[in-house]
Parts: structure tokens; sequence; C-alpha cells
């Protein structure tokens, strides 16, 4: 999973250089590549980056990166994911699942008044990095209900809606 996580990365940073003849991906020193949100960074970049932003950081150190992005990832390559960009994703996906859902919320951003649910069970804490693991493997459904329903389904206050969502249960969720 790993190394299919890998190529996909690389062959959409790839794909994004090989348009852009202005785009060059280069380390420099024994920097390793950097990558933040699928495209590439500089050590700088990174560095700029709000720690609590950081939703996950995946550091891959092996030949076949090197196979894989050539000589820019010999001293291997840092994945850094975003909340913000986790965010983006799983507003994207349910919106496309749900009209109800694209209503009460309008941008990614824009969910403060909303308790998201995941098979019955409230998020509370890492809401992104639960949520983004959501796609059309384990999607099962979505369902939107109102402030009275969710203070009396799940005993929440404070929030205009509830969003619970279905899944295949995985290891992951």
């Amino acid at each position: 999973m790993k190394y299919f996580f890998c190529l996909v990365c690389m062959f959409s940073v790839f794909a994004v250089a090989a348009q852009d003849p202005k785009v060059t991906i280069h380390t420099s020193g024994n920097d390793p590549l950097f990558f933040i949100d699928s495209a590439v960074a500089s050590r700088v970049e990174m560095e700029k980056l709000n720690p609590r932003e950081i939703l996950s950081v995946s550091v891959y150190k092996d030949k076949d990166m090197t196979t894989l992005a050539g000589t820019e990832a010999r001293y291997g390559i840092v994945y850094i994911t975003t909340r913000g960009y986790m965010r983006n994703k799983y507003w994207n996906y349910f919106k496309s699942k749900s009209s109800e859902y694209s209503k009460i919320v309008l941008t990614p951003d824009a969910d403060t008044n909303v308790q998201y649910i995941l098979n019955n069970h409230v998020l509370n804490t890492n809401i992104e990095g639960d949520l983004s693991l959501i796609d059309d493997r384990t999607f099962k459904g979505i369902r939107i209900i109102d402030k009275k329903t969710l203070q009396k389904e799940f005993g929440i206050s404070g929030k205009t809606y509830g969003v619970i969502i279905k899944s295949k249960k995985s290891e992951n969720l």
C-alpha cells in the first residue's frame, strides 16, 4: 500500500511538472525531496507551515524512491499533508454525494455549525484525518439531521446540524 501511495504521489507531481516547463524538481545539499499536499515544496516552504495545520508526515527512504523520483529523492522523500487539504478533499466528496450537505456547508471552512458523526461515533478530534479516509470504496451513505434531532439522538447541543456518515468499517475508520 505504501508503494502504491508513493507511485500515485510521484505520478501526480511529475504530471504537473511535465505540463509546466517552469517547474523543476530539485533539492539542495542533503535535503530530501519535500511535498506539501502533493506539490513539490522547498525546505523553506515546509518550515513555514504551522505545526497545528499538519495532519500527517510520511518519510520514505528506500531505493524505490530514487527509482520513482530520480536522483532528487536520493536523500528520501518527506510527504506532508495539511488539515486544510484534507478538509477540502472530504468537503468536495460529501457535497458530490449530498445536495443537502452542499447547502449547509458552503465552503470547506464553513462547517463550524456542523457535528460530524462517523458510524455512530461523534468526531471531536482528528476530524480531517477520519473523514479524509472516506471514498467510493468505503462510503455507504450520508444523512443530515437538524439541531433537535442531533440533541435527541446524540445529546449534542451548540451545533445547528449533524452530518451522519456511514461507511464500511475498515482498520483505518
